[in-house]
């Protein structure tokens, strides 16, 4: 069974620098040492199959999966996500 989107995904990235490259049809010697899911990324950008837009790191609630973030980040990570409120969880202080 095949799903039809009628809009491509969007990826979002803080990393200015990684959206740059994933937009940009040249290819530079200074990127060929990236992974193959860089360039799988890229390609699909370029063929209209996937965008990928800036979000700021205070929004990337992805974050709380992959960085250790300061209390206040955290807890309105925990929020979005509805997780619940950590010291609860963890039975209080």
């Amino acid at each position: 069974m095949a799903v039809i989107l009628h809009s491509s995904p969007v990826i979002y990235c803080d990393n200015k620098s990684a959206i740059a490259i994933s937009a940009n049809p040249v290819f530079h010697s200074r990127i060929k040492h990236l992974d193959t899911d860089y360039h799988f990324v890229r390609e699909k950008v370029q063929q209209g199959d996937l965008q990928v837009h800036y979000l700021s790191t205070e929004e990337q609630t992805a974050d709380i999966l992959t960085k250790g973030l300061h209390s206040p980040l955290f807890l309105k990570h925990s929020f979005n996500l509805k997780l619940g409120n950590p010291v609860e969880i963890e039975g209080g202080c």
